[in-house]
C-alpha cells in the first residue's frame, strides 16, 4: 500500500513536470514568433528608411542641378562685362552657398544610405 501511494505520488509529479515542460515549450514558441515578427518589422522599417534616403538624395540632386544651372546663368551675365549688378553678385553668392549646403546634405545622405545598405 505504501508503494502504491508512492507510485501514485510519483505519477502525479511526472504529470506536473510534463505539464510544466509543455507550458515552457509553448512560451518559447510564443517568444520565437514574437521575435520573428519584430525582425520582420525591423527589416521593413530598414527598407522604408533606405527608400526614403534614396528619394531624398534624388530630390537633393535635382535641387543641386537646378541651382547649378541658375549659377551658370548668373555667371554668364557676369561675364558680359562690368554691367553685372550687385544683386546678381549677391544671388550668385547665395546660390554658391546653397549648392555647397545641398552637396553636404547629399554627402550625408549617401553615407546614411550606405550605412543602411550595410545593415
Amino acid at each position: 500500500e505504501a508503494h502504491a501511494a508512492e507510485a501514485a505520488r510519483l505519477l502525479e509529479e511526472v504529470d506536473r513536470l510534463r505539464a510544466a515542460a509543455a507550458a515552457d515549450a509553448a512560451g518559447a514558441r510564443s517568444k520565437e514568433v514574437a521575435f520573428q515578427t519584430e525582425v520582420e518589422r525591423l527589416r521593413r522599417l530598414h527598407g522604408e528608411a533606405a527608400s526614403a534616403a534614396a528619394a531624398e538624395a534624388t530630390a537633393l540632386r535635382g535641387q543641386v542641378a537646378k541651382l547649378t544651372a541658375e549659377m551658370g546663368q548668373h555667371q554668364a551675365l557676369q561675364q558680359q562685362g562690368p554691367r553685372a549688378a550687385a544683386g546678381d553678385l549677391a544671388d550668385a553668392s547665395r546660390l554658391n552657398a546653397e549648392i555647397a549646403r545641398l552637396e553636404r546634405e547629399l554627402g550625408a545622405l549617401r553615407v546614411e544610405a550606405d550605412q543602411l545598405r550595410v545593415q
